[in-house]
């Protein structure tokens, strides 16, 4: 008799293995619609999930269409809400913007934001080839405002950034942080360069890590804006990892799982220290007196608690003036928009840009903004 039922069972979960499993995916996409609900500081398995937003997706979107041709009729109600908000958080990594509008008049600035990963420095025998492309690339776009994460100097005048930077901008404020710095020759660290006078700076350090923020305050059109250009934690993959990224498959060996360990657990830790960054720099953000322009790399999506904290009450660039797949990072993984652009009301922003240049691990993102 117990047989029979378990071959009955057995019979039922065949039967209906294909709306057991669209709906585990549904699970996964609400799961991934509360992540940046969710701090990874108190749990963070959501935010594993929520990284995996824009392949959940697609997936529940083929399984919809399934669902909407074949004999499961009766669930398209029950899908069609989440789909529909799917495509609503989907606008966050590609947007249409039919109808851009232009700044009014000549005086909207350009801010750009780039993580030029040190200037290729460690691509030793083309380095100063891969510095003089992104020197010629800034040239070209000449932002009023140009945040710089990854940045590099060397007082040598082997690698005189800063000066062809100034040089080169027609911009001699510079706001730049060094954490890291070795023989008292080498530094490492984040800057922001600016056409504007500056008249105040300062910086938010996070405990136990080398990534940072740090703010400007600049005279614009007789107002103070600050500027807050911020780097949080990064994965830190060393070599091995993104070997075993970069030849996955499905033939998976012992070695390969304990590497697939390693790479998780190195993104929790990643998720929970930018999680306790982005509270920081929210509530910098919350008590500053100035409208402001927070720009870039989050190391996070927009499915992330880190992304949604820090863009509390503020606009992102991307999604008001972009157009097309927002994708910033320039790697094996592809969908990942990590770089941003936020703004206080009181600006606009306008024909917001994701360069495509292969200089670096990220692409470039700029935009025009202007008072509103």
């Amino acid at each position: 008799m117990n047989e029979k039922k378990h071959k009955s069972l057995l019979r039922i979960l065949i039967k209906n293995s294909f709306l057991i499993g669209a709906y585990f995916v549904l699970f996964l996409l609400i799961i991934s619609f509360l992540s940046p609900y969710i701090s990874p500081k108190k749990f963070f398995i959501p935010t594993f999930i929520g990284l995996a937003f824009p392949y959940i997706f697609a997936v529940i979107f083929i399984l919809f269409i399934f669902i909407l041709f074949r004999k499961y009729k009766k669930h398209i109600f029950i899908f069609l809400p989440f789909v529909i908000y799917g495509f609503y958080i989907s606008c966050n990594y590609y947007r249409f913007n039919f109808f851009n509008s232009q700044p009014i008049n000549n005086k909207a600035i350009k801010v750009m934001s780039y993580n030029v990963r040190l200037f290729d420095l460690y691509n030793w025998k083309n380095n100063l080839h891969g510095k003089n492309k992104i020197f010629k690339l800034l040239e070209n776009e000449n932002p009023a405002i140009l945040c710089l994460q990854e940045y590099y100097y060397q007082n040598d005048g082997e690698f005189p950034t800063t000066d062809t930077l100034i040089k080169f901008l027609s911009a001699n404020n510079i706001h730049a942080y060094f954490p890291v710095v070795n023989k008292n020759k080498y530094f490492f660290g984040i800057a922001t360069l600016t056409k504007f006078p500056i008249i105040n700076k300062g910086r938010i350090t996070f405990e136990g890590t080398s990534n940072m923020s740090i703010f400007t305050d600049i005279l614009l059109c007789d107002d103070t804006v600050r500027i807050y250009n911020n780097h949080l934690e990064s994965v830190r993959f060393g070599k091995e990892d993104y070997n075993f990224i970069n030849k996955l498959d499905f033939d998976i060996n012992n070695k390969e799982v304990k590497d697939s360990k390693n790479i998780l657990r190195r993104l929790k830790n990643a998720f929970i220290k930018r999680a306790k960054q982005a509270d920081i720099i929210e509530k910098h953000i919350q008590s500053c007196p100035y409208p402001v322009i927070v720009c870039g790399d989050f190391n996070d999506t927009p499915t992330s608690y880190a992304y949604k904290t820090i863009c509390n009450g503020l606009t992102d660039s991307y999604i008001e003036s972009g157009k097309g797949i927002g994708s910033t990072y320039n790697g094996k993984i592809p969908f990942l928009r990590i770089d941003y652009i936020l703004h206080s009301s009181k600006f606009k922003s306008y024909n917001f840009t994701v360069g495509k240049d292969d200089l670096s691990d990220h692409f470039p993102v700029s935009c025009l903004m202007s008072f509103n």
